[in-house]
C-alpha cells in the first residue's frame, strides 16, 4: 500500500463511515481509528474494513488494530436518510426499481424505470433512491444523476456516482461512492445516500425548517 491516504479513501467508501485515519507501518496499516455512524454494529465495520483491506494488500489486518468510535446522538440519527430495501422488477427490456428508505419511523418510496442495460441499471437504481430522498423533502429540491460508473479501488468492485442538486436558483455537484458487497445495484443505491447524506440535515433544515 502507498500511503495511508489511500487506505483512508478506501475505507471511506464503506457503509457509515464518517471519517478515518490510517497508520501505515512500512506499508502496512499499524492502526485503523474509524468515526461511524450508528446504523450499524461497530463488528460489522469492523469486518468490512478488515475484507476491503486484505483486498487492497493481499493479507488480513489484526482486528483489534481497528478502533470504531460512533455517533451516538439522537441528532445525528434523525437527519440520516437509512437504505431499507432495493427491489427490481425486469420486464422484457425494462428494468423497473422501487428504493425504500426511512428517515425517523417515516418510510418513502421512490421509483424509476427505463432500459435495462448493465450500465443503466445503476443509474435507475440511484435515480430511484435520489426520488425517495425527495420525497423526503417535500418535493421542493431537484436531484439528478449526472453520472454513475462500476469502477475498481485496489481489486474490490465499487460504484461511484454524480449528482447534481438545484434548489433556491443554485447548482451543487455531490459525489458519494460504495464499495460492491453483494448487490451492484444496492451499492448503488448506498452511494446515492453517501453524495446525499452530507448535506442532508441542512437541506431539510433550510426546506421544512426542521431542527
Amino acid at each position: 500500500m502507498q500511503s495511508a491516504r489511500e487506505a483512508e479513501a478506501i475505507i471511506r467508501m464503506i457503509p457509515d463511515v464518517e471519517a478515518v485515519r490510517v497508520d501505515l507501518d512500512d506499508g502496512t496499516p499499524r492502526e485503523v481509528h474509524i468515526l461511524a455512524a450508528a446504523g450499524r454494529h461497530p463488528m460489522q465495520i469492523v469486518r468490512d474494513v478488515e475484507s476491503a483491506l486484505a483486498a487492497k494488500i493481499g493479507k488480513r489486518i489484526d482486528r483489534r488494530a481497528i478502533s470504531i468510535a460512533q455517533l451516538r446522538g439522537a441528532r445525528e440519527q434523525a437527519f440520516r436518510l437509512a437504505l431499507r430495501a432495493v427491489q427490481t422488477r425486469l420486464s422484457c427490456d425494462t428494468a423497473e426499481f422501487q428504493v425504500e428508505l426511512a428517515l425517523d419511523g417515516a418510510e418513502f418510496v421512490g421509483r424509476a424505470s427505463g432500459p435495462a442495460s448493465r450500465a443503466n441499471k445503476l443509474k435507475l437504481a440511484v435515480e430511484a433512491t435520489l426520488d425517495a430522498v425527495v420525497r423526503s423533502l417535500g418535493n421542493r429540491v431537484q436531484l439528478y444523476a449526472e453520472g454513475v460508473v462500476l469502477t475498481t479501488i485496489g481489486d474490490m468492485d465499487a460504484v461511484v456516482t454524480t449528482v447534481v442538486l438545484r434548489e433556491g436558483g443554485r447548482e451543487q455537484v455531490l459525489t458519494g461512492g460504495a464499495f460492491v458487497w453483494r448487490d451492484e445495484a444496492e451499492s448503488a443505491a448506498r452511494a446515492a445516500l453517501a453524495a446525499v447524506n452530507r448535506r442532508y440535515e441542512l437541506l431539510r433544515r433550510s426546506l421544512l425548517g426542521a431542527v
